[in-house]
């Protein structure tokens, strides 16, 4: 897959693209996301996907259904976005993407956040946050944030905290 193929909007309809970060690699074999998703590597990727770092950007796409000798598969395709490279992997654990997608953004305000019980924020998307029960104190200026609103929490500077989505 190209990586002008992701940028196609229809495309990342049809499969239900999303982006997320790598938490840990396990030499290539299997990686584990931010978002809680584990993937088990194909062995023909595994070569390519053990050289991605930790924290890299990656966009998820999937499932891509198939049959072979009348039985059902599927496989999600993931590109490293800094770099341009695809693997195939197969969904071990975690939430499927069209009924659990977290996507990445960036919190427009309040312009410092902090993190802290009850927050409400708003997301570049026009989305409004809250946070939950639980001190987290950030204090960021415009933080990058993976928002995952159908499993109810935000990842922000790699740590995970409860949040519910008030208004998409």
């Amino acid at each position: 897959m190209k990586r002008s193929a992701l940028k196609n909007e229809t495309y990342a309809q049809k499969f239900g693209c999303a982006t997320d970060s790598i938490r840990k690699n396990s030499c290539g074999k299997i990686i584990e996301m931010l978002s809680g998703r584990v993937f088990e590597i194909s062995f023909t990727d595994r070569l390519t996907a053990r050289l991605w770092l930790p924290t890299s950007s990656l966009t998820i796409c999937g499932p891509i259904r198939f049959d072979y000798e009348d039985v059902g598969h599927s496989y999600y395709i993931i590109v490293n976005s800094l770099i341009g490279q695809s693997i195939r992997g197969t969904l071990k654990s975690g939430p499927s993407l069209p009924h659990g997608c977290c996507y990445k953004s960036i919190i427009e305000s309040p312009s410092s956040f902090r993190g802290t019980s009850g927050e409400e924020f708003i997301l570049s998307d026009g989305s409004v946050w809250e946070v939950g029960f639980q001190y987290e104190y950030l204090y960021k200026y415009f933080p990058s944030v993976i928002a995952c609103a159908d499993q109810g929490f935000v990842i922000i500077d790699g740590r995970r905290s409860s949040a519910r989505l008030l208004q998409r």
